[in-house]
Formats: structure tokens, C-alpha cells, sequence
């Protein structure tokens, strides 16, 4: 029987401090263990969504469910040993070291006075290895290339050991082994370990092949589609990429349309 986790309905979402609707009437639902995808295009609406689910962005209208609990009821303790979540924003001292900082992730689970347990050291160790950033653990954040602390960043979210991940672009600024390492990664938590996975990505071609779900944020609408009415139907494809740019069912891949 699935568990569902996430539940939004009838949302209107405005930007902080504005009183323009960025996003009407979205209508969606996660189960555990699936895989969600939002794309879109920059300023479409995709962080505000993400921030909203997360907690983060107060709404006027409607209703996001997180285990059958209203989003915004939740404490932000509670939440943490639930959700996980990486921001595009990363605002943090660039001395910290890199082992330190991953330990943030089980801090929700020290009551955040930040004294680790065995069991949080375990978590730490394992979450850094996941994320093949051992070589790391010593240096400082700010020694870090922006692909390096991409991979730091999901490194303390896994540590957190939630059921949610809440993943802002995980693959920007990655080259493209490092990129089809962190959806390889993903995918793994979430067919192997039953985590609910919602991440938005510009590399849309490699990111469809992991996603049980797709959200395309358009003209300030929300429309859920499976991965495969994305290839089907050429009417998407137009909403995201215009019509210069289509999927070639005899060669399973995108392709510019370069000449008519």
C-alpha cells in the first residue's frame, strides 16, 4: 500500500513581499519512495515552489500536507528530522570545514546543541561517503569549488537521515560525470532506500530518466505529467523548450532543430 507524504491543494503563491501571484491552483501529491521533478524555466516559479514546500514561504491560499499535517503548523525541529533541503542559496561561513559542516545535519537530533552521538557520527561517515566527498573532509568551504560544495551540501542533507529530500538544482555547476553521479545517487535513495525525493534541475534530458513524476512550471501554472508524456507529446516539450528543440524517438534523444 503507498504511503502518500505530500499533499498540496488549490495553491497560490506569491513572491516575499509581493502581492503578484507567481504561481495558481497547484494540485499535487507525492508518495514515499517516488521521485518528483520540477522544470521550468528561470523565474518561472520553481524555488518558490520548492521554498513553499519546504516551509520556508507562508502561502494566502490553499493547502500543502506534509504527512497529513498543514506545512506550516510543523516545528522547525520536527520538520528537520523529516525533510531535508538544499537551496540554491548557500549562505554559509566559508571557514567552517567540511566535516563540521555535514555534522549540521544531525544537529535537529541533538536538540541543535550539536553534542554527536555514536549513531550521528555514523550518520556523518556514511552520508560523506555517499557522496564521494572523503577527499574533502578536511578542507574549508571556501577551499571548495562551486561543483565541490554542490556535493558537501547533499552530503549534510543525507545526513540528516530524512525521509524527504527537498533538492534545489543538484546538479548545477557539475560537469556531466559528477552530474550523472549525484541523479545516479537520487535514484538509489529512492527505489533502494523508499526516500521522497523533489528536486528541480536544469539538465532536464539526464534528470527525466530518474523522475517518477514531472511538474512543468509554465506561465504560472503547475502541470503533472509522467516523464513519458514529456517524450510523448510534443505540446510540452513546446512549453518548456520553444519549438526549436524536440525529442527523436529514433535516436532517444533531444535534438536542436536546427534547420526547417
Amino acid at each position: 500500500m503507498t504511503e502518500e507524504i505530500l499533499n498540496i491543494n488549490s495553491l497560490d503563491l506569491s513572491y516575499e513581499g509581493s502581492s503578484e501571484k507567481v504561481l495558481q491552483n497547484v494540485n499535487l501529491s507525492l508518495n514515499k519512495g517516488e521521485v518528483l521533478l520540477i522544470l521550468g524555466e528561470n523565474g518561472s516559479g520553481k524555488s518558490t515552489l520548492i521554498r513553499a514546500i519546504s516551509g520556508l514561504l507562508p502561502y494566502q491560499k490553499g493547502s500543502i500536507q506534509f504527512y497529513n499535517k498543514e506545512i506550516s503548523t510543523w516545528s522547525k525541529q520536527d520538520l528537520a528530522r523529516r525533510m531535508a533541503l538544499v537551496l540554491t542559496e548557500k549562505n554559509i561561513s566559508g571557514m567552517l570545514g567540511v566535516e563540521e559542516f555535514v555534522a549540521f545535519g544531525r544537529y535537529p537530533f541533538t536538540n541543535w546543541l550539536g553534542k554527536l552521538r555514536q549513531e550521528d557520527l555514523q550518520a556523518v561517515e556514511k552520508s560523506i561517503d555517499s557522496c564521494g566527498v572523503q577527499h574533502l573532509r578536511h578542507k574549508k568551504i571556501d577551499q571548495l569549488s562551486d561543483g565541490e560544495k554542490q556535493k558537501v551540501f547533499l552530503a549534510r542533507a543525507l545526513a540528516q537521515s530524512c525521509e524527504c529530500l527537498i533538492l534545489d538544482e543538484p546538479t548545477t555547476h557539475l560537469d556531466v560525470k559528477n552530474t550523472v553521479s549525484q541523479l545516479k545517487l537520487i535514484q538509489s535513495l529512492s527505489k533502494e532506500q523508499g526516500k521522497s525525493i523533489i528536486f528541480s534541475s536544469h539538465q532536464f534530458d539526464l534528470a527525466l530518466q530518474v523522475a517518477d513524476h514531472l511538474a512543468l512550471v509554465v506561465d504560472g501554472k503547475v502541470h503533472l505529467l509522467k516523464p513519458q508524456d514529456f517524450y510523448d507529446d510534443c505540446k510540452y516539450q513546446e512549453m518548456l523548450l520553444g519549438e526549436a528543440y524536440r525529442f527523436d524517438v529514433k535516436t532517444n534523444r533531444f535534438s536542436l532543430k536546427l534547420f526547417s
